[in-house]
């Protein structure tokens, strides 16, 4: 009786595992370095709103790594490295055919968000490069 439990554990188990479809989740995750930013010409700046706030922007140009950007994510860890919010941020195309995102936060915040720009390829293989505003912002400039 129990060799047959176990054939038929063991089968129900294979059974599930040939028709379970291949995960298709992770992407490659790409940091974002100010050499590189400087290279591909993407800007981060920062504009004082309030005394404790400010407005971040990134832009980069809509060609190259870039050209097949599916979409924008704004990224927030807590301080225990446990993701607080995911945003798809909204796109505004410049004259000159650059993409431009936006948010707000508080000074403090600065350090626990990410931009991804999210690509269906150049990233590594599909993936998003990761840009880190607390890397190319000077808090002590802002006034």
């Amino acid at each position: 009786m129990k060799t047959m439990l176990r054939k038929a554990l063991l089968m129900a188990v294979l059974v599930v595992a040939a028709a379970t479809p291949p995960c298709f989740g992770m992407i490659s995750i790409h940091p974002v370095t100010a050499a590189e930013a400087k290279e591909w010409k993407i800007e981060v700046r920062a504009l004082p709103a309030g005394p404790e706030d400010l407005r971040v922007e990134v832009e980069f140009p809509a060609e190259g790594q870039f050209s097949g950007f599916r979409r924008v994510d704004f990224r927030m860890t807590g301080n225990d490295g446990k993701m607080l919010a995911v945003l798809q941020l909204k796109e505004e195309r410049t004259k000159d055919g650059r993409v431009q995102v936006s948010f707000a936060t508080n000074r403090e915040n600065l350090g626990k968000i990410a931009i991804w720009v999210v690509s269906g390829g150049g990233a590594r293989v599909g993936g998003a490069y990761a840009i880190q505003p607390k890397d190319f912002i000077d808090l002590t400039k802002l006034k």
